[in-house]
């Protein structure tokens, strides 16, 4: 049991690294689909921006920016690798055992946990509400669906284990 929490303490920088770098990667690939990107950089890291902090960034620059109407596709990118880790973290946390199954849990739940931060769409040029607009949807549509994709799995993962 010390050893789990000691591998889970261990893995929770990386992993934050990580999921921000899957994060920002599926914005810039949604763009190359959308439109010819030259360059692209990506900081999977917490730094300054216009004033204030961001914790992980891409910047892509292309002919020309999708329109209002296809900017969900990029917005939302990043949430196809979350709900991915959604529907992993419990047949994961069934089928392995021991030390695997815990870096398995620990990577999925950074994918869970990208998308709780996701789906609350705090700021204003948030993905969540660069993509309602997008979609002429209310923000609590996409906030609920995707708090509702994350629970699930959290629920039954705590279920399995009491």
């Amino acid at each position: 049991m010390e050893t789990n929490i000691i591998l889970v303490l261990c893995l929770a920088i990386p992993t934050y690294f990580l999921w921000a770098t899957i994060h920002e990667l599926s914005h810039v690939i949604a763009y190359h689909f959308m439109c010819k990107v030259h360059s692209w950089s990506i900081k999977p890291y917490p730094h300054k921006y216009r004033g204030s902090i961001r914790f992980a960034g891409y910047s892509v620059w292309c002919d020309s920016l999708p329109d209002k109407y296809v900017q969900w596709k990029y917005a939302l990118a990043p949430r196809v690798m979350n709900v991915l880790a959604c529907l992993l973290l419990l047949p994961l946390t069934v089928i392995l055992t021991g030390w695997i199954q815990v870096v398995c849990i620990v990577l999925c739940a950074g994918g869970v946990l990208d998308l709780i931060v996701g789906s609350l769409g705090i700021r204003r040029y948030s993905d969540l509400q660069i993509a309602s607009d997008s979609l002429d949807l209310p923000y609590n549509v996409l906030r609920v669906t995707g708090l509702v994709y994350a629970s699930v799995p959290i629920f039954m993962t705590v279920v399995l284990y009491l």
